[in-house]
C-alpha cells in the first residue's frame, strides 16, 4: 500500500546525490525505511530501527507487536490506507540527535503531521522510543 510512494522517494534521493549522503539524507532514508516496515507489518524489521533504551524479552516484544498492530488497525479504520508519507524537515539538535517532521496523507484525504525524534548510535540512526 505504501511501498510505491516510499520507493519513489528513495529513488529520487538516490539520484539526487552521487557519493556520500548528507546527514539529512541519511536520516530521511532511515526514517522512511522504518515507517515503510511498520506500515507493511514487518514488525521485526521496524523494531530493529527503534532505540527502546533496553533489551526486551520475547513477551515484551510480543506486547509491542500487538500494540503496533492495533494502532495500525485503528488508523486504517479511521482514515483508510496510508497513501503517502512526506518528510517535511529534519532539524538537528546535535550530531547525534534530530527531529524528523513528517506528514501522513490518508485515503480519506486527511493529513496528519507528526514529529519523531531520532538518535545516532555509533554510525546508525534509530527512532527514539523513550525520553
Amino acid at each position: 500500500m505504501l511501498r510505491k510512494p516510499l520507493l519513489l522517494l528513495s529513488s529520487l534521493m538516490f539520484l539526487a546525490g552521487c557519493g556520500e549522503d548528507t546527514p539529512q539524507e541519511t536520516v530521511t532514508s532511515t526514517f522512511v525505511a522504518a515507517m515503510d516496515a511498520l506500515h507493511d507489518h514487518r514488525y521485526d524489521e521496524y523494531m530493529e530501527s527503534v532505540d527502546y533504551g533496553c533489551e526486551m524479552d520475547s513477551i515484551q516484544r510480543a506486547v509491542l507487536v500487538r500494540t503496533y498492530s492495533q494502532y495500525l488497525d485503528r488508523l486504517q479504520q479511521s482514515n483508510g490506507d496510508l497513501l503517502n508519507l512526506n518528510v517535511v524537515d529534519v532539524a538537528f539538535g546535535s550530531d547525534t540527535v534530530c527531529d524528523v517532521y513528517y506528514e501522513m496523507l490518508f485515503a480519506d484525504s486527511t493529513s496528519v503531521e507528526h514529529c519523531q525524534k531520532m538518535v545516532r548510535i555509533g554510525d546508525v540512526w534509530k527512532l527514539r522510543a523513550r525520553n
